[in-house]
């Protein structure tokens, strides 16, 4: 069976989430992204890893990078090295990556910190270059990782040719900086497959022989509902579909759909740097000092109240079979805690999103809050009946208000049962 983890808001999924359905699976497949961050931590150490899929950690798992995916090699080359120190064993045998994949090329990164340096922003990004791969995907100047295993074709070498080209008008004419040497592109490419070659292959056709045998295929998202570039909070979204209906298509499955998709929810609002964020502005600009974040976060992450307006609209964009809360015991040190239950936009009140009140629309927006008393310790609970009244509660309201009953709520580290 295909089962699909798909956030509700920002973020792809949850750790405790995410472990849990790795230890069912008996394949892990990414189908997007390639650039958001998640820790790995063994009996050896943590490391945190934007490539390789969790089930990396699990013997006998076979791990997938999809179609979908946008693959910085440099940065694989070393987070199989990584892996190897920490004792995980990574081979073809259980690390496939697919021949459709788009290659994250060094111009790409590059065109992506000086385009911030014209716009005055920080050299430092989370996207770090994966917008330009993603736009040379669809203007079909890419390279994919099967072109690797064949660059000695004349169509792909004049492919690549044609990539320097457009990227050398763009160095020199728009940045003024100094143009790509091609011979050194080629170069670098042969470098590369010289490396990952054996780990090439058509993912596609392996999964779907799986699925056929009646294995436990597990799909797994960087990134969640709110931003899908084009259900998401536009322009604010990533370059790529992160909704769980694009799931099996984006991994190498286009025939096939998800049998279970488990969505996932955290207790309060993360959310990347740019664009509007009234639940940011309920909640103090000192509120993710005040949570009890685990280690390992994104730098720039704005966190807030739990958005009652976003998560709604998550939820019909996700539509999950059975939904967990995350991240509860990050609220436990505050005496109060507010959710968000409603934009007001001039003389307009907005608790339901749509595609005319997304994005944009919401620049300006004034949160409309309702604060529940907080619990004040830290969550030791073993079950749900265990967790203090006020826990229960908030979880409660939270229910009441989404109409949808949580099927476990994650807290320490486990997912308790309701």
């Amino acid at each position: 069976m295909l089962t699909a983890i798909a956030g509700l808001l920002w973020a792809g999924g949850a750790a405790e989430v995410l472990e849990k359905l790795t230890g069912e699976a008996d394949i892990v497949v990414r189908y997007q992204g390639g650039g958001a961050g998640h820790t790995f931590s063994t009996g050896a150490g943590s490391y945190r890893f934007r490539l390789l899929p969790e089930g990396l950690k699990s013997p006998g798992k076979v791990c997938v990078l999809g179609d979908g995916m946008v693959v910085d090699l440099d940065a694989l080359r070393q987070e199989i090295a990584m892996a190897r120190y920490f004792q995980l064993p990574v081979g073809p045998h259980n690390l496939k990556i697919s021949a459709r994949a788009a290659v994250l090329m060094p111009f790409h990164i590059r065109e992506g910190a000086l385009a911030r340096q014209l716009d005055g922003e920080p050299g430092e990004s989370f996207r770090q270059g994966f917008p330009y791969a993603y736009a040379g995907k669809c203007m079909r100047q890419a390279l994919r990782m099967g072109d690797l295993l064949r660059l000695d074709l004349p169509a792909v070498r004049q492919r690549l040719r044609r990539c320097v080209d457009y990227e050398n008008r763009l160095l020199v004419r728009v940045y003024g900086d100094a143009p790509l040497d091609y011979r050194e592109t080629v170069r670098w490419c042969e470098e590369q497959a010289a490396v990952l070659a054996p780990y090439i292959c058509d993912t596609g056709a392996f999964l779907s022989d799986a699925a056929e045998e009646g294995k436990e295929i597990l799909l797994t998202a960087q990134f969640g509902a709110l931003l899908d570039l084009d259900c998401g909070l536009y322009p604010y979204t990533v370059s790529f579909n992160t909704l769980a209906g694009f799931a099996a298509a984006r991994a190498g499955l286009p025939g096939l759909k998800p049998g279970r998709v488990v969505g996932t929810l955290h207790a309060y609002a993360a959310c990347p740097p740019d664009g509007p964020f009234p639940a940011g502005d309920a909640a103090g600009a000192d509120w993710g000092e005040k949570l009890l974040r685990p280690e390992g976060w994104m730098p720039g992450v704005r966190y807030g109240a739990f958005d009652l307006p976003a998560a709604r609209y998550g939820l019909r964009l996700q539509r999950p079979d059975s939904l967990i809360l995350c991240g509860l015991d990050a609220l436990s040190a505050l005496p109060e805690i507010p959710v968000v239950t409603g934009y007001r936009v001039g003389d307009r009140l907005i608790r339901e999103l749509d595609a005319l009140s997304v994005g944009d629309t919401l620049d300006g927006a004034r949160p409309e809050t309702e604060t529940l008393p907080g619990w004040g310790s830290a969550l030791t609970a073993r079950r749900f009946s265990e967790l203090p009244k006020e826990a229960k509660a908030y979880a409660g309201f939270l229910e009441q208000q989404l109409g949808r009953r949580f099927d476990g709520v994650a807290a320490g580290g486990e997912i308790l049962p309701q």
